[in-house]
């Protein structure tokens, strides 16, 4: 049995290697030792929030949500307002300052004519471009937020929709994973996550714009050649 404090032992380089372990303690959400081996080593330098949909007739409670976030987080915003992020959705961001993302109704990840985004369950003929089985948008928020952000997120009355938050370590597999990692906050359904649509899996990894470049077919860990190294010892 390990002491909270053992546990909470914060990571000051990089780790050798990537792993899908979860937390020592979710709330505290600090990386424990390479030697330990049962719980995650990764550091989480940003994280997102993630909030998805089904269908067109879930799109209004996205923009409540969208709406009502960015009027909460304004004053964590660049010039008091969250403006959209400087970055793709690879990008580590290691260091930000400020949450971003689209807080525009029109910015919303839609189907046009009514056309569903997915059941939240993975294709298994095809790989996806990214992790999702259904539409998203995404808000950056940096390590030092996070917690008070996933707070307003469960108090948050009447969420209807799917809300993750994760961190960005690099390693987007367990990063991504609600058996590692990730966490939905609020009773929605969950979908399913296709994590073989992530590019990169290299501890302090990531990309500034884009998805990184073409992944290698297959439904294990990916690493894209546009995968860099974002984060240094």
């Amino acid at each position: 049995m390990f002491s909270l404090l053992a546990l909470a032992v914060t990571a000051s380089a990089l780790t050798s290697r990537c792993d899908d372990l979860r937390w020592a303690d979710k709330r505290v959400h600090q990386p424990v030792s390479e030697k330990n081996g049962t719980f995650t080593a990764q550091q989480g330098y940003s994280w997102h929030i993630h909030y998805l949909h089904y269908t067109h007739e879930e799109e209004a409670a996205v923009q409540r949500f969208q709406r009502d976030f960015c009027a909460a987080f304004a004053k964590y915003g660049k010039g008091g307002s969250v403006e959209p992020s400087p970055w793709g959705p690879n990008c580590i961001a290691d260091g930000a300052k400020y949450i971003y993302g689209a807080c525009a109704a029109t910015a919303l990840a839609t189907r046009s004519n009514g056309w569903t985004c997915g059941n939240g369950t993975c294709s298994v003929g095809e790989l996806p471009e990214g992790p999702w089985s259904t539409c998203q948008n995404e808000f950056y928020v940096p390590a030092v937020y996070i917690d008070e952000v996933a707070g307003w997120v469960r108090a948050y009355e009447n969420l209807t929709i799917p809300v993750m938050r994760h961190p960005n370590s690099g390693c987007q597999w367990g990063d991504h994973s609600p058996d590692s990692r990730a966490e939905f906050l609020g009773a929605a359904r969950v979908p399913e996550m296709c994590l073989w649509g992530l590019p990169c899996n290299s501890p302090g990894y990531g990309c500034v714009g884009g998805m990184c470049g073409a992944l290698d077919g297959t439904r294990g860990h990916q690493h894209a050649a546009g995968c860099v190294a974002e984060v240094h010892s």
